[in-house]
């Protein structure tokens, strides 16, 4: 696996503004992935901010 980049956002919501919601989750919406993220994180936890970590999978015995 190599990280390609990271990106740091103010919560939830500033990354779905940016990010494509189907690189996400292809199976939900905008407002389904936000309520799933919300389930998991508590308030306080979020308001630390929210990152993006774009990665590619890299074939076994390849750098």
């Amino acid at each position: 696996m190599k990280v390609l980049r990271v990106d740091r956002y103010s919560g939830f919501e500033a990354l779905l503004d940016r990010e494509d919601p189907a690189t996400i989750n292809p199976a939900a919406d905008r407002d389904g992935i936000l309520a799933a993220l919300r389930g998991i994180y508590p308030p306080e936890k979020e308001q630390l901010g929210a990152l993006a970590i774009e990665i590619v999978l890299l074939v076994t015995g390849h750098p």
